[in-house]
């Protein structure tokens, strides 16, 4: 009977000294993927249509509250325009695309199975604004010439844990390209509402 009590005494001890070694992981990563709408707020008239974003993000959260995200978003936003040449008057319809890479910081609070948060962060914006010209002849001249330039941008959202393995969010964003020159002398600037899942890696 003593043998067998310091046996069990024994194998506590060992279970206790293995619970107490093992601390929580500080770090944890995920993989987000969103789609959404993106609206203009301000910017060229002729890009003042609405569009689609998609987004795709590495996110690392620490200690459960802070996190720092890696992303490349992208912004299809619609582009009309007219152009009267000799009495005929051409109308464009077409798409303004700009891509958004960089890096975002946040808080988020635990609620439960609900997890707010904020988040401010900056990137590389890559724009191709359409330029539409008349040269000699009134012969009518299409481009796409492309900018880099920074964008700033700021958000809040939404994340519901359905299980460890799957959440799904909901985030809205502000975006602002503040300097789209030499291609046009005024900011580019919108807001998108997001919907995506996040996976652990």
């Amino acid at each position: 009977m003593k043998k067998i009590l310091i046996t069990l005494a024994g194998c506590w001890l060992s279970i206790q000294s293995v619970a107490q070694d093992k601390k929580p992981s500080r770090f944890e990563y995920y993989f987000n993927g969103a789609v959404g709408i993106y609206n203009p707020t301000n910017g060229p008239k002729e890009s003042d249509y609405a569009g689609n974003t998609f987004s795709f993000q590495f996110q690392v959260n620490y200690k459960d509250h802070f996190f720092t995200r890696l992303f490349v978003d992208s912004y299809d936003i619609g582009y009309k325009n007219e152009l009267t040449t000799q009495g005929i008057v051409l109308a464009f319809n077409d798409r303004v695309q700009a891509i958004n890479l960089g890096g975002d910081f946040g808080y988020t609070w635990l609620i439960g199975r609900v997890s707010p948060y904020a988040y401010a962060g900056v990137g590389l914006a890559l724009v191709n604004l359409p330029q539409v010209t008349t040269a000699v002849g009134n012969r009518v001249q299409i481009d796409k010439p492309s900018i880099q330039t920074f964008a700033f941008r700021t958000g809040a959202g939404l994340d519901f844990e359905i299980t460890k393995n799957f959440i799904v969010y909901l985030e809205g964003q502000f975006l602002s390209i503040p300097d789209t020159s030499p291609l046009q002398r005024q900011a580019l600037n919108g807001i998108s509402l997001q919907a995506g899942i996040k996976t652990p890696l």
